[in-house]
C-alpha cells in the first residue's frame, strides 16, 4: 500500500470517528452544521428554552430549508411567532404549498386582521389557483392531494366570507 493510500485512509478513518464519537451539548450544530438528523435529535434531549436557540442557529446554517421553518413553526407557541414563521414561509418558500398560504389566512382572521387575511388568500390563489393543474404531475404517490383538495375547497370560501364582512 503507499503512503499516500495510508494518509488517506488515516484521515477518513479519524473523521468518521469525530462525526459519529459522542459529545455532549449542542453537537448539531457545532459539529455537525445543522445537519438535520443531528439537529431532530438534539431538539429531543434540550429543555424549551434551548430549542429556540438551536432552531435559530440551524435556520441561521439552512437559510434555504424548509424543514428549519417547519420545525420552528411545530415548536412556536405565540399566534404573532406562527405568523412571523408563516409569512417567512411564503416569502421564501412561495411554491412549497398552498396550505402555508390558508394557514396564515386563518391565523390571521383568529386575530381579527381581515385585511392580511385577505391579502394572504388573494396572493395564494393568484400562486395556486383552484383549477390549475400544472402540478399535479409532480403528486407523486398522492402525498400531496389532501393538502391540495383542502386548499381548493378552503381557500375561495374562506375568501369569500372575508369579503362579505367587510
Amino acid at each position: 500500500m503507499n503512503p499516500k493510500s495510508i494518509v488517506g485512509l488515516g484521515l477518513g478513518l479519524g473523521l468518521a470517528v469525530w462525526w459519529y464519537w459522542p459529545c455532549e451539548h449542542n453537537c448539531a450544530v457545532s459539529r455537525y452544521l445543522g445537519y438535520r438528523p443531528a439537529v431532530l435529535t438534539e431538539l429531543e434531549r434540550v429543555p424549551e428554552l434551548q430549542q429556540n436557540k438551536l432552531l435559530s442557529e440551524a435556520a441561521r446554517l439552512n437559510p434555504k430549508s424548509l424543514w428549519v421553518y417547519r420545525t420552528q413553526l411545530e415548536h412556536a407557541r405565540a399566534p404573532e411567532e406562527k405568523m412571523r414563521l408563516l409569512q417567512q414561509i411564503i416569502e421564501v418558500f412561495p411554491l412549497a404549498n398552498p396550505i402555508y398560504y390558508l394557514q396564515l389566512a386563518e391565523l390571521a382572521t383568529d386575530l381579527n386582521r381581515p385585511s392580511d387575511a385577505i391579502r394572504v388568500l388573494e396572493l395564494g390563489l393568484s400562486r395556486f389557483p383552484p383549477d390549475f393543474k400544472g402540478y399535479q404531475s409532480g403528486n407523486f404517490f398522492g402525498a400531496l392531494t389532501p393538502f391540495y383538495e383542502t386548499w381548493r375547497t378552503s381557500a375561495p370560501r374562506l375568501l369569500e366570507r372575508l369579503k362579505n364582512a367587510k
